[in-house]
């Protein structure tokens, strides 16, 4: 069961879907995944789910949101061996309106932050030193 008596709340939304105005979390201890995990509870009710995610496991990086409600990151132009090869799209995670530099499970949150995943297409000069570049270059180095 969900414990709604924590101490701090963030603002939760999805490039073209659901906004939760105050998801609960445990201040100085949640990260953008704990906050995920409780959105998920939030919109579990009533059916059908309105929040539904797949992480792919990268090691020391944690995990890649690889698709939110139906709509997957598409990283087919990794590979130069495919001439038809499309752009690159991931889901960027934004905090307070900037991208982040860590990924889900290492993006600590604070009390009135705005967690935001957008589907963006990969730009090497965008995505510099942001969580984006880091699974582009774990994911080409694959």
């Amino acid at each position: 069961m969900l414990d709604l008596e924590m101490a701090g709340k963030v603002c939760f939304e999805i490039q073209g879907g659901p906004i939760i105005q105050e998801v609960p979390f445990t201040i100085n201890n949640d990260t953008v995944h704990d906050v995920m995990n409780t959105a998920y509870e939030l919109l579990d009710s009533p059916k059908p789910r309105k929040l539904i995610y797949q992480l792919q496991y990268f090691g020391t990086l944690g995990n890649m949101v690889v698709m939110i409600n139906g709509t997957y990151a598409t990283m087919s132009g990794l590979s130069s061996l495919d001439p038809g090869a499309g752009p690159i799209y991931y889901w960027a995670l934004l905090v307070n309106g900037s991208l982040a530099n860590e990924g889900i499970d290492s993006q600590k949150v604070n009390d009135g932050d705005k967690v935001l995943f957008e589907l963006q297409r990969y730009d090497p000069d965008i995505h510099a030193n942001t969580h984006v570049e880091s699974f582009h270059r774990a994911l080409v180095n694959y």
